[in-house]
């Protein structure tokens, strides 16, 4: 993985201030990128948990809109190389700010046709972040070559909105019902999502390579809270 430029930010926890280290990243194999966050924004993300948020997300409604905008952009952009302009009437939920990772899937192939993705908003909506991440995932994904217009039917797309990321102290701690994984080592980053990996220690063994730090190696975790639809 190739990695471009690094800033560090901190989040305030109850007994200690964490450095963590957040990324606008790529997963399976994707370049990475690193963004900044300060204590504010962190602890806004850590906020937008909240309940009727994280429900609106899961609205078939918001789903379907949420959707239908990345397939729209991908389509565009392979169309004439345009970004797509984000409509006046999307759902509420889709205009607050959130990272989120656009993964496309094509039939008959194991491995995703591509995927990337941001832990940390870099745009002023998730809308925004959907177009702007759906685009990346079809032609920026450094392991796969750009997505051809005539494969666009081939594929489907799922979306993973980030709700929040959480530290913890070890790996008994981490609850992979529904939950992804982090681990850092220095700049060293593997993210695995909700959705990857049947247990904790096949979580960590992966979080590992895709960062690699080998197991002799410490190795700092964060929980991965997330939100998955897909078409």
């Amino acid at each position: 993985m190739q990695t471009s430029s690094t800033r560090r930010f901190r989040v305030l926890d109850s007994s200690r201030r964490l450095a963590v280290l957040f990324l606008v990243a790529a997963f399976q194999g994707g370049a990475f990128q690193y963004g900044a966050l300060n204590a504010r924004a962190a602890q806004n993300i850590a906020l937008e948990t909240n309940n009727s948020w994280t429900q609106q997300l899961r609205s078939p409604q918001v789903q379907r809109a949420a959707l239908s905008l990345s397939r729209r952009a991908v389509a565009q952009f392979l169309q004439n190389g345009s970004t797509l302009r984000v409509p006046q009437n999307i759902p509420a939920a889709l205009k607050q700010r959130a990272g989120v990772f656009v993964t496309v899937e094509k039939h008959g192939q194991i491995t995703p046709r591509g995927c990337r993705g941001t832990l940390q908003p870099i745009t002023n909506t998730l809308a925004q972040e959907i177009v702007r991440n759906s685009v990346a995932a079809c032609i920026r994904d450094a392991t796969q070559p750009k997505l051809r217009r005539d494969e666009l039917a081939q594929c489907r797309i799922s979306l993973t909105v980030v709700i929040r990321v959480q530290p913890i102290s070890s790996i008994a701690q981490h609850n992979t019902n529904g939950n992804g994984l982090i681990a850092q080592n220095g700049s060293r980053i593997g993210v695995v999502l909700p959705y990857e990996g049947h247990d904790a220690q096949t979580q960590l063994a992966w979080a590992r390579r895709k960062a690699a730090i080998k197991t002799n190696e410490s190795a700092q975790l964060s929980e991965l809270f997330a939100v998955r639809f897909r078409e």
